[in-house]
Formats: structure tokens, sequence, C-alpha cells
């Protein structure tokens, strides 16, 4: 009887620490929501929606990953995405890099999610979503320039809103800048 005790109470232990996942809160060395200094970048890129890229140098490289970026706050400064990316030459590569690393991540943060617009965004772009709370892991490839690139990318959903909020201030106080300075010019010839 006390061998099935103790054994029970291995067995409870197993699974209970089998299913405690880890908290979306980091990746190689750069914490959602923490400060990043513009001037730390490597290089910055504008992507095609006017977000802007910050390059880093990783602490340490994962695998075939080559790109290691944050999006921020434009004011602030705050992390509010972490993206890494690998080339392919083929879709069928990457789909296969896609495999591995999913899988590397369901094991330590949680299974996909199927239902939420996380997970609808990413199967759009032939991806998953691994979702806890306001913070997600958004996994899918992109054909570009003759290539895949595989990317995978850490979200902090209420520093994201922040982004466009800041955004959207500065571009306000530049045109309210420029309304003024056109205004000083004068109306121009009537």
């Amino acid at each position: 009887m006390k061998n099935l005790l103790i054994a029970s109470l291995f067995l409870f232990t197993l699974v209970a620490s089998a299913q405690k996942k880890q908290k979306i809160t980091s990746a190689f060395g750069i914490k959602l929501g923490q400060k990043f200094s513009p001037k730390k970048a490597i290089k910055n890129v504008l992507g095609r929606d006017r977000t802007t890229f910050y390059y880093f140098k990783p602490p340490k490289r994962k695998g075939d990953f080559t790109h290691y970026m944050v999006v921020i706050t434009p004011k602030t400064h705050r992390v509010a995405e972490i993206w890494i990316g690998a080339d392919y030459a083929t879709q069928a590569e990457a789909e296969g890099g896609r495999d591995k690393i999913l899988r590397t991540l369901e094991s330590r943060y949680g299974e996909r999610d199927v239902g939420s617009a996380h997970a609808r965004n990413a199967e759009f772009y032939g991806g998953c979503a691994i979702v806890q709370g306001k913070r997600h892991i958004m996994i899918y490839t992109v054909a570009e320039g003759g290539k895949t690139r595989l990317l995978v990318k850490y979200v902090h959903d209420t520093y994201k809103k922040l982004v466009q909020a800041e955004r959207r201030e500065l571009e306000k106080a530049k045109l309210e800048a420029d309304d003024d300075e056109a205004w000083e010019e004068g109306p121009g010839p009537l």
C-alpha cells in the first residue's frame, strides 16, 4: 500500500510538472515590454506598413535563423514584437524548419491555438499561433524574391496597440507642425 501511494505521488508530480508551461515573456535576450534603444540596433528597416524593424545581435544564434529584429513603440521605445527569420531555398525546406521550431515552442509554451484571431491570421500565411492571453507567438512562411523565409514573431498585444497609438500621435504632431509652417509662409499666390 505504501509503495502504491509513493508511486501515485511520483506520477502525479511527473504529470503536473509536464503540464506546467513557460509564459511567453522573452526571446533571444530581449523581453517583451522592455526598453530598447534604437541606438542599439545594427540597422533598421522600414516595413510595408510603415513599421520600423530594428535588427539586433542575439547573445546566441538559434539554428538557421539569421534575422533578429524588434518592433518598438516609437516614443517610449518599449518592445512590442520580437522577430526571427531564416531563409530557405524552397517552401518545403521552410515548412520543415517551421515544423521543427513549432515542436520546440509547443513543448515550451503549450499547444498551438486554433480558434483565435491570431491563429486565423497565422493560418492565412500557412502558419500557426501559440496564444497566452495578451502574448502570442506566430510561426509562418513567406515566399519572397526567389526564396522562402520562415518567420517567428513574439508579440505583446498591449504594446503592439501602443505602437499604433504612438505612431498616430507622432504623425498628427508632424501634420500640425507642417500646417503651421505652411501658414507662416502665407497662402501663396492668389
